[in-house]
């Protein structure tokens, strides 16, 4: 629970400083997007704060850092933080925005296939196709 809760909250504090810190016109695009329809943006996210909770859900298994998948979770979470200061710096297009939807689900990815954590992998997945559908139509 302590590793799904972590990555959750990584995963959501650049986007709630987005959304409480004033910032110019011109990066504010995410907040103008339409992200439609809305029927599949909200199922997406509780389904990967689901998928974030779950993880704890499958065999116990020694905790580490140092194995391979671990690493791609914690490189997939760096590149989502590289990704928000591209945005901060005015790199709104859709390629973006697509990355900001992606490498959370990613990191969640590889830390439930680390934990072995069926019902998590499966949400995981869930939760990047429906957010990902939602950016692109």
């Amino acid at each position: 629970m302590k590793l799904g809760l972590v990555l959750l909250i990584l995963s959501a504090c650049p986007a709630i400083c987005y959304v409480l810190l004033p910032l110019s016109a011109s990066d504010r695009s995410l907040l103008a997007l339409d992200l439609q329809p809305g029927y599949l943006t909200v199922p997406g996210i509780v389904i990967f704060m689901l998928s974030a909770f779950m993880l704890s859900k499958g065999p116990e298994r020694e905790f580490s850092w140092r194995t391979k998948f671990m690493s791609l979770s914690f490189i997939a979470m760096t590149c989502y933080y590289i990704v928000w200061v591209f945005f901060a710096m005015g790199r709104t297009g859709l390629p973006t925005v697509i990355q900001i939807f992606l490498y959370p689900a990613l990191s969640l990815l590889f830390a439930a296939i680390d934990r072995r954590s069926i019902f998590s992998i499966v949400f995981s997945v869930l939760s990047a196709v429906l957010l990902l559908t939602s950016v692109m139509i």
